[in-house]
């Protein structure tokens, strides 16, 4: 049964009294009121959530897990703006890491397919029987492809309008993949037969499923950070697979049950760092991660296990610690 919304509008300087009268600790008002003036109370909400105290009756060992019907109003002990100020700009620096790795990333899927694609025929994306597409799959094809279509009619890329003019016609794979977005690549692998499927997710040392539920994650995230939500105790809506035995070796640790679920960020933080090293060897992006994670804010309600870091995280491999090699060649299933 729901309630009506009876809550009135508040100025920023009402909404920070509202703060201070129930409880949080706020040391300089004024700084306080400029940052709800810039962010807004209600986005700021998710990250000070986990501060407000449990409701009647309520006993928990981890408050921070409890469903939002179970919390009150009023903040516990040691609860201070100065926290969530803190967090909230560290949450927002690790969505411009992630966006510089998955940005490497989209570029990088893109060359794979184009250049395993390119090879069984430059047209290949708008040959549906050498994709090996089954009369079931068809309207799946048509749904890509009918994007794939939007894509180019609209756009004002240089390149585009060069290709246009100079030829004409359907443009070929290398020159269609830089115009594609994220899910239309990932709807695209998808949609490859076996062989070529394995061939591309073989230039990351994965198996193809796996690959494909990685480039789910990867797009889903990417458009989480595009959009500025919160990263820090998130509980992602597209899950990564679970690597199988002979896969991604030094990151599975990162995917077993005591570290916390997928659906938490360090298995996809991993995943995001082991892609990497595969697409550019010498790359840094994991230590400045690993830095990143080092400088989260202290506080008495926030931690690094919210987003499933184990601890001791900082020796395993993955994340700027000891990076123990991937020596196993994925199979063909």
């Amino acid at each position: 049964m729901t309630t009506p919304y009876t809550k009135a509008w508040k100025t920023f300087e009402e909404q920070a009294i509202l703060l201070r009268e129930r409880g949080m600790i706020i040391t300089d008002f004024d700084a306080a009121v400029r940052h709800l003036a810039r962010c807004g109370y209600y986005r700021l909400s998710g990250y000070w959530y986990p501060m407000r105290r449990p409701g009647p009756g309520i006993v928990t060992r981890d408050l921070r897990h409890m469903d939002a019907p179970c919390r009150d109003d009023h903040f516990l002990p040691e609860s201070a703006f100065e926290h969530v100020a803190a967090l909230y700009v560290w949450d927002k620096r690790l969505r411009l890491l992630l966006l510089d790795a998955i940005e490497r990333l989209e570029i990088g899927v893109r060359v794979a397919i184009a250049y395993e694609c390119g090879q069984e025929d430059r047209f290949l994306h708008g040959k549906p029987e050498k994709m090996g597409i089954s009369p079931a799959r068809m309207g799946e094809y048509a749904r890509f492809f009918s994007k794939h279509a939007e894509l180019e009619s609209r756009s004002k890329e240089a390149f585009k309008k060069h290709f246009d003019k100079k030829y004409g016609g359907e443009t070929p794979i290398w020159v269609a993949v830089e115009l594609w977005e994220f899910g239309i690549i990932n709807q695209f692998y998808a949609l490859l037969d076996a062989k070529l499927r394995f061939r591309v997710a073989k230039r990351f040392a994965l198996k193809p499923d796996t690959f494909e539920s990685w480039l789910t994650t990867l797009r889903y995230l990417r458009n989480t950070c595009a959009h500025h939500a919160r990263l820090w105790n998130r509980e992602l809506v597209e899950i990564p697979k679970t690597p199988g035995s002979g896969e991604a070796d030094s990151i599975r640790h990162a995917f077993t049950a005591r570290h916390g679920t997928n659906s938490k960020l360090y298995p996809t933080l991993c995943l995001i760092a082991f892609l990497l090293k595969k697409l550019q060897p010498d790359s840094t992006w994991s230590t400045r991660l690993h830095t990143h994670l080092i400088e989260f804010p202290s506080a008495p309600h926030f931690a690094l296990r919210d987003m499933g870091v184990p601890e001791g995280w900082e020796s395993l491999p993955g994340l700027g610690g000891r990076d123990a090699p991937d020596t196993h060649e994925p199979a063909m299933d």
